[in-house]
C-alpha cells in the first residue's frame, strides 16, 4: 500500500406441437429459448435479414462457452414465433420444464415497437413490446408485452436467469413518429400518433424510463440499446447480414472481450466490450442516435467470469491485481496519464519501490472531468487518494489560487499528488508485493457518485491525521462504482447514452 508513514488511515426453431409439451412429460434441467423473427405476417412491418444468423451464432455460444447440451436449446423461428407460440414456449420449455437451481436463458433477436399501457404501469403511458409474427402493426394486436415477460422472469424463481434482448424495445416518439425509419432499425416503423405527444410530458416521462426488464435477483439481462436508440443490423457482408448487437456479444464471449488475458470474459469485459464495438459500428456508418448496449446485473457478478454462468462457484479474481483488472476494463479515451515517482525520479515499467521510499503521483488528462485515484494494494486494501485534502473544497485559499483548480479536474494541466501545500507526504509501505493504482475520470457532470467517493473533512479541521481515505470492503466499493459508470442516464441532450468515463491503471511492486 502507498500511504502516509508511521500515520493511521481515515476512515426456437421449435415446432409448436413441442412447445406445448406438458412439462411431466420431459425431465426438468437448463433451458434456452432463442426466438428470431425475419418474416412477419403483416406486410407492413419491414423484413429483416439477420436474426436467424445471431440465433445460429447464440446458439453455438451456449453449446461451446456456456456447456448447454443440444438437447436443452430450442429454438422458434419466423412464422412459429407468434404470440402464443412464444408465451407458451415460455410457460412450458423455460418455466414448467425448469427447476431451481437449473439454468435458464431466453434469447430474442427481431423488432422491438411500442404500444398503449394496458395497465398503469408506465410512467409514459407506454408498453415495450417484443413483435411477434403474428402482430399486426395498425393495431398493436400480437405484441408480446414486457409485462408479459416480466411475469415469466417473476415464476422463474431459484433459476439462474440470463436475458438477451437484440431489439429496439424502448425507442422514443421522436424516433418512432419518424415517417422514414432507419433502414437498418429493428423497429417496424411509425407509433400512432396519438400514442405520445412530440416534446410533452409523456415524452419526457418516455425518455427516463427503465429497462425492458425489471431486476430481479436471479436475472442479469442485456440490451442491444437504451432509451431513444434503435438497434441495428449490419448487412456489411451481404452474404451474412447480422444484428450489430448479437454479433458483438457472441465474439465478446467467445473471447475478444477478454481484455487482460486471463483466459476469462468478466461481465464487465464482456459489457465493455459489446459498447465498444457498438461505438465502432457507429463511428463508421453514422449511426442516426449512437448504441449504448445496456446490463441489468446483481453488483456482485461485475468481476465473474461470463463463462461460468449459472454455476454455484463461478470463477472468480484470484487476487486483487486480477480484481481491478476484470472490473476496470475500459478504454482510455480522455488521454489520461499517471506516473509514479520515487523522489524526483519517474518510474519505469516494472522498476520497484523499496519499503520507505517517498512517493509522488503525476496526473494529467486530455479531458476536464471528475477525477478518483484509489490504490490497490498487495493483501486487497483499497485507498482513495483522490479526492482527497487536495481538492479545492478542502485546501487553503493560497494553495487553492497557486494550483489553480476547480471542483472538476481541468484538461492539460498536470495534478501533482501530493502537493508541497496538500498534505503530508506518502511512501511505500507494507504490504510488500504487487498492486495497481487506478485513475478513473468521470466527464459527465450530472452523474452522482457522493455515495461512493469518499470526501475527508476539512483539511484545517480538529483531528485531520491524514489527506487519504482508507475505503472498506474494496472489492464491492469498485463493483458498486463501476456499475454506477454503466447504467445509462438521461443527458441534457434529451438522449438516454451511456457515461463518458476514462479508466487508467498502472502496476507497481514494493519491496524490502
Amino acid at each position: 500500500m502507498l500511504k502516509p508513514p508511521q500515520k493511521p488511515l481515515m476512515a426456437v426453431f421449435i415446432p409448436l406441437l413441442l412447445a406445448c409439451t406438458p412439462p411431466s412429460a420431459v425431465q426438468a434441467g437448463d433451458r434456452a429459448l432463442l426466438i428470431g423473427i425475419n418474416q412477419y405476417n403483416d406486410p407492413a412491418v419491414r423484413k429483416l435479414y439477420g436474426t436467424l444468423n445471431d440465433l445460429q451464432a447464440f446458439h453455438t455460444m451456449l453449446i461451446q462457452q456456456l456447456n448447454f447440451k443440444e438437447a436443452e436449446i430450442r429454438e422458434l423461428k419466423d412464422t412459429n414465433a407468434t404470440h402464443d407460440g412464444i408465451l407458451q414456449a415460455i410457460d412450458n420449455w423455460l418455466v414448467k420444464g425448469s427447476a431451481p437451481g437449473n439454468r435458464v436463458v431466453l434469447y430474442y433477436s427481431g423488432h422491438g415497437d411500442q404500444t398503449d399501457d394496458t395497465n398503469g404501469d408506465e410512467k409514459d403511458n407506454l408498453d415495450e413490446a417484443l413483435v411477434a409474427h403474428d402482430a399486426d402493426l395498425a393495431t398493436r394486436k400480437n405484441y408480446v408485452l414486457d409485462d408479459d415477460i416480466n411475469l415469466k422472469i417473476q415464476a422463474l424463481k431459484g433459476r439462474e436467469v440470463l436475458v438477451v434482448i437484440d431489439s429496439c424495445h424502448s425507442d422514443t416518439a421522436t424516433r418512432g413518429l419518424s415517417t422514414v425509419p432507419y433502414e437498418d432499425a429493428k423497429t417496424p416503423g411509425r407509433f400512432a400518433a396519438s400514442a405520445i405527444t412530440r416534446g410533452g410530458e409523456l415524452e419526457k416521462a418516455h425518455q427516463v424510463e427503465g429497462n425492458f426488464l425489471d431486476p430481479a435477483p436471479q436475472l442479469t439481462a442485456f440490451f442491444a440499446v437504451s432509451t431513444t436508440q434503435l438497434a441495428l443490423e449490419t448487412r456489411r457482408d451481404p452474404r451474412h447480414p447480422q444484428g450489430v448487437f448479437t454479433g458483438a456479444f457472441v465474439d465478446g464471449a467467445n473471447g475478444k472481450a477478454d481484455k487482460n488475458q486471463d483466459g476469462q470474459v468478466s461481465y464487465a469485459e464482456l459489457l465493455d466490450y459489446i459498447r465498444a464495438r457498438s461505438h465502432e459500428y457507429c463511428q463508421a456508418n453514422n449511426c442516426p442516435q449512437g448504441l449504448d448496449p445496456n446490463m441489468e446485473a446483481p453488483e456482485f457478478k461485475m468481476a465473474q467470469n461470463f463463462r461460468d454462468f449459472g454455476l454455484a462457484n463461478p470463477t472468480m479474481p484470484t487476487n486483487p491485481v486480477q480484481a481491478v483488472e476484470a472490473i476496470f476494463p475500459h478504454g482510455n479515451e480522455a488521454g489520461l496519464s499517471l506516473t509514479i515517482e520515487r523522489g524526483d525520479h519517474t518510474l519505469e515499467p516494472g522498476e520497484p519501490l523499496r519499503l520507505g521510499d517517498p512517493v509522488h503521483y503525476q496526473f494529467r488528462t486530455g479531458r476536464a472531468g471528475k477525477l478518483v485515484i484509489f490504490d490497490m494494494d498487495a493483501d486487497g486494501k483499497l485507498t482513495q487518494l483522490f479526492p482527497s485534502a487536495t481538492l479545492p473544497a478542502y485546501t487553503p485559499v493560497a494553495c487553492r489560487k497557486s494550483m489553480g483548480l476547480t471542483d472538476r479536474v481541468p484538461a492539460g494541466q498536470t495534478l501533482r499528488i501530493p502537493d508541497g501545500c496538500m498534505g503530508i507526504p506518502l511512501s511505500a509501505q507494507e504490504p510488500v508485493g504487487k498492486g495497481k493504482v487506478v485513475a478513473v475520470l468521470i466527464e459527465d457532470e450530472s452523474i452522482d457518485t457522493r455515495n461512493l467517493i469518499l470526501t475527508p473533512p476539512s483539511a484545517g479541521q480538529s483531528g485531520v491525521k491524514s489527506t487519504i481515505v482508507q475505503i472498506p470492503q474494496g472489492e464491492q466499493w469498485m463493483t458498486a462504482l463501476r456499475n454506477r459508470l454503466d447504467q445509462v442516464f438521461h443527458a441534457a441532450d434529451g438522449t438516454n447514452r451511456a457515461v463518458n468515463w476514462s479508466v487508467l491503471a498502472v502496476d507497481y511492486e514494493i519491496i524490502r
